[in-house]
């Protein structure tokens, strides 16, 4: 009978807690709404502040290669570091020291939007910035709501965000900081999902058997490598922006550990008889996370490498 009514107990509370948190749910996306589209006023009032001045110095310089970069036709093009229109070494700026991905990215907006003269392609990539840093507004209000479950604090956390003076300022500049950001924020999503990402209680999930009474067709070697891939798209998710933020500015590097990170703690979260078999599974997903990491950095960095084909990988000295 205790057992019954514990059961039963489990059983409602989520309930009784999921109905006030749709609630507080509801009110934040509403209040979200409110803080995005005053954010975006904020962000895409007065971007062209200089009035074709051009007073900023490292957007004066991106300004620069941009209007000297030239779109390639074909993939065979692309990759070839030596002769890339797209690679500012070929353009004369040797010295061009950010990631090739924000400059690309414009570059293509730019030409669909026939404006990439000196005096027309800043003010798309400054566009750019403001949709970028509004779209990480949105991703700090998951991250927090993923955390906590409290939808309104996300709600705070955003509005702090969308209202912070520095990127606002950001926001109307055109520089590859904002890009970063945003697909580090990405990231940083990811692991908090993984992290997060624990078993619920097996009297109201209806959790699986014990692995060891897995089949024998689905185990290799005593593991099941071949389970669980239910937060493998997290994990793709995380290896897909972190190389992309990689491939914006580099610095960024540090953001790898996050992920392994994330495991660690989930690990720690779980029963000790369930750790063995998801280190093996989480293991196998930060490898898969890793190859994408690498996958992705190639294609959006893409003159980090000597080329000139997509698979010779040997480092571009300049």
């Amino acid at each position: 009978m205790q057992n019954q009514k514990l059961e039963s107990e489990m059983i409602k509370a989520p309930e009784k807690s999921g109905g006030s948190y749709h609630l507080q749910l509801s009110i934040s996306l509403v209040a979200l709404f409110i803080i995005l589209v005053a954010g975006g006023l904020l962000r895409f009032v007065g971007m062209n502040w200089d009035d074709n001045q051009h007073l900023h110095p490292d957007e004066r310089f991106l300004t620069m290669v941009e209007s000297g970069l030239q779109p390639v036709r074909t993939m065979s093009a692309y990759f070839n570091t030596e002769l890339s229109t797209l690679n500012p070494n070929n353009v004369g700026y040797g010295f061009y020291v950010y990631g090739d991905f924000p400059i690309i990215i414009v570059r293509y907006l730019a030409e669909a939007l026939k404006q990439t003269g000196y005096d027309q392609v800043f003010l798309i990539g400054r566009y750019a910035s403001a949709v970028v840093d509004l779209l990480m507004v949105l991703l700090v209000f998951m991250i927090v709501d993923r955390m906590y479950r409290k939808p309104l604090m996300a709600a705070l956390a955003a509005g702090f965000t969308a209202f912070a003076v520095m990127q606002i300022q950001l926001a109307h500049f055109f520089t590859v900081d904002t890009f970063t950001n945003l697909f580090a924020f990405m990231a940083f999503y990811c692991a908090v999902w993984v992290m997060t990402d624990v078993p619920r209680d097996p009297v109201v999930a209806n959790l699986e058997n014990d692995p060891a009474d897995l089949p024998e067709k689905k185990r290799f070697l005593g593991w099941d490598l071949l389970g669980d891939w239910g937060s493998l798209p997290v994990y793709i998710l995380f290896g897909i922006s972190f190389g992309m933020a990689l491939a914006s500015k580099v610095s960024v590097y540090q953001i790898a550990a996050l992920l392994p990170l994330a495991v660690i703690i989930r690990l720690m979260q779980l029963p000790v008889s369930e750790r063995k078999r998801q280190l093996v599974v989480m293991g196998r997903n930060l490898v898969i996370a890793a190859f994408f990491s690498v996958l992705l950095f190639r294609i959006c960095q893409p003159y980090a490498f000597k080329g000139p084909g997509f698979f010779d990988v040997g480092l571009n000295p300049k």
